[in-house]
Formats: structure tokens, C-alpha cells, sequence
């Protein structure tokens, strides 16, 4: 990824590794379309989404080192696949976060997405927590959000679509 520190415009990650911080402005878009395994890694960085990102890639992002996704109020993080958000080591002592205050939305392909828990993966969270101010909103398929974390906005799925709640919600 060429991206350093700001994007205003629109860009595409498609792989590699973000180990600062990358703020996605409010209009901004970013589209996430990696097809590895890791596709996209978050390792001690921050990504925080003011604008909008759309998750099409096949690959899985991984997180790791207290990595944090924000998605800002008015922001909207797209999920159309079927690839999940992974822990991509074993040495983390705090819970991986994405913390929505914004709109985190899955949309337009069927099957399941997953915020993966991994049991013995951490002493902090063991995968990847949700902490959700905003709103989630599944349109299609399964978001499995199996390692917990805060509940305080809106929850909605469609007829025909699941969410998948584990752990502490709510």
C-alpha cells in the first residue's frame, strides 16, 4: 500500500502491512481487495475510517500487536465478502478492537464473515472484539462476532440474514 498517514480521495490496499496509523477522511473511500490469506494486516497500527471502506477482497484481514479498527460516527465500513477479521500472531496481550460508531454493514454476497475468537490466542480477548456504538446492519448472508465486546447502538439483520452474537454483547 502506498497510502502514508491521510486519504482524501480514493485508494485501493490490496496488500501489505499497516503498522501506523492511516486516517480515512470523511469522503474519502477505500476498497480492500486482497485475495491471500492475510490479504491486509493491521500490525500495531490504527486505521481509522471517517469516509468509507468497502471490504470486496477475498483475503482475510489480519490484526495483531493491539491493532484497532475505528469507524468514526457517519462513517461506513462495507463488508462484501466472505473473508474474515483473523488474530495473525500469537503474542498479543491486549484484545484486538474495532470500535464502530459509525455504520458497519454487511452487504451483497451471502455466507459468513467472522470477527474470529481464538481460544488461547491472547490473554487480553483471545481474537477480535466489537465494540459498537454505531450501528450494524446485516443485508445479506452471516457477521459472526464470536469474541464479544460493547454494546450500545443498533443491531439489525434482514429477513434471510443472520447476526451471530458470542461472548459479552449487549
Amino acid at each position: 500500500m502506498c497510502i502514508r498517514d491521510s486519504l482524501t480521495t480514493s485508494g485501493t490496499w490490496s496488500g501489505g502491512t499497516l503498522s501506523s496509523t492511516l486516517n480515512v477522511a470523511a469522503g474519502a473511500t477505500l476498497s480492500l481487495t486482497g485475495g491471500n490469506y492475510y490479504a491486509e494486516t493491521v500490525s500495531g497500527g490504527t486505521l481509522n475510517n471517517s469516509g468509507t471502506i468497502t471490504w470486496t477482497g477475498t483475503g482475510n484481514i489480519g490484526l495483531q500487536n493491539t491493532a484497532t479498527i475505528n469507524n468514526q460516527t457517519g462513517a461506513l465500513f462495507n463488508i462484501q465478502t466472505t473473508a474474515s477479521l483473523i488474530p495473525s500472531n500469537g503474542s498479543d496481550t491486549t484484545a484486538l478492537t474495532f470500535n464502530n460508531a459509525g455504520t458497519l454493514r454487511k452487504s451483497s454476497v451471502s455466507g459468513t464473515t467472522s470477527f474470529i475468537y481464538q481460544a488461547g490466542y491472547s490473554s487480553g480477548g483471545d481474537g477480535i472484539v466489537l465494540n459498537d456504538s454505531g450501528t450494524v446492519d446485516v443485508q445479506k448472508g452471516t457477521l459472526s462476532l464470536q469474541d464479544g465486546g460493547t454494546e450500545s447502538g443498533t443491531l439489525t439483520a434482514e429477513s434471510g440474514a443472520t447476526l451471530s452474537l458470542s461472548l459479552i454483547h449487549i
